[in-house]
C-alpha cells in the first residue's frame, strides 16, 4: 500500500515538472521519500531536472490560495516572447509570500 501511495505522488509530480506540495503528500498519506525542498511546503522529486518550468510550477504551488502565471511568464509559456525573463509573474486571490510584479509595458516583452 505504501508503494502504491508513493507511486501516486510520483505520478502527480510528473504532471507538474517534478513538483508537489506538502498538502499533496499528506493527502496521499506519504511521509518520507527522496525529495528536495524548493520552498516552504514545496518539494521536487530528487533526480527531476531543475528547469525553468519546474521553477514556475514551484512558484505557483507555493501560494496557499488559487494562483496562476501571468504577464511576462504567461507570454513566455505561450511562446509569445523568448527574451529570457528571469522573474516569475503570478496572480493570486490574496496577498501571499510570493513576490508580485506589475508590468506597465507588455510591448517590451515581444
Amino acid at each position: 500500500m505504501k508503494e502504491y501511495r508513493q507511486n501516486q505522488l510520483m505520478e502527480l509530480a510528473a504532471t507538474r515538472h517534478g513538483v508537489f506540495t506538502r498538502r499533496d503528500a499528506v493527502a496521499l498519506g506519504v511521509a518520507k521519500g527522496r525529495y528536495k525542498r524548493i520552498s516552504p511546503g514545496v518539494y521536487a522529486v530528487v533526480g527531476s531536472p531543475s528547469t525553468r518550468r519546474q521553477k514556475i510550477a514551484a512558484a505557483v504551488s507555493s501560494t496557499s490560495s488559487l494562483s496562476a502565471i501571468s504577464h511576462g511568464t504567461a507570454a513566455e509559456m505561450w511562446g509569445l516572447t523568448n527574451r529570457g525573463i528571469k522573474h516569475i509573474d503570478i496572480v493570486t486571490t490574496r496577498w501571499d509570500r510570493v513576490g508580485v510584479r506589475e508590468s506597465t509595458s507588455m510591448s517590451r516583452l515581444i
